[in-house]
């Protein structure tokens, strides 16, 4: 059998075929240089695109870790409710941002349902003097419902036209 129709054969198990090695081969030996990944300005303006619809989403992940492991003695006095506000705030923020990122809905949607519930027992568990509440998980599923529709509705061809009104009718006022 010639050489160019044998397969190679890795422990007695074929590998590869003729052509796939041929293109391996010619890859090996071409003189030519690879081109880098960045060199181009599309693969760096993507780049830099990604970068800055990601950036949003990582800034509220952050304010949310300090704002929901913050030691009971740096939490200000606030009156009744305050927290439930700023939980559903928090979690809307992560959800419109983590969907401006262009993350998907599903794991995006079920990973912020179980850092609500995981950040209750850690509050609970962790030697920072808050306690765990249902109604704080209750109030971070609100919120990232909230977040989540608040975004479809922005991203919708109708809200679009809403926006868009409501920026002339507020130019029309100012001059």
């Amino acid at each position: 059998m010639p050489a160019s129709t044998r397969s190679r054969s890795f422990s007695g198990v074929a590998v590869a075929g003729p052509r796939v090695q041929t293109i391996f081969a010619r890859r090996l030996t071409s003189e030519e240089p690879r081109p880098d990944r960045c060199t181009d300005t599309a693969n760096r303006a993507r780049i830099f695109d990604v970068s800055l619809r990601v950036l949003p989403f990582v800034t509220a992940a952050l304010l949310s870790v300090v704002i929901l492991f913050m030691p009971r003695s740096g939490v200000p006095s606030a009156p009744f409710g305050v927290d439930k506000v700023v939980h559903v705030g928090l979690f809307g923020l992560l959800a419109v941002t983590g969907l401006y990122a262009r993350l998907r809905l599903f794991p995006l949607a079920v990973g912020l349902l179980l850092y609500a519930v995981a950040s209750e027992i850690l509050q609970a568990t962790l030697p920072i003097d808050r306690s765990f509440e249902v109604v704080d998980i209750i109030t971070d599923w609100v919120g990232l419902a909230a977040g989540t529709l608040l975004h479809a509705w922005a991203t919708s061809a109708r809200g679009r036209r809403q926006r868009a009104r409501y920026l002339r009718r507020a130019a029309d006022e100012d001059s």
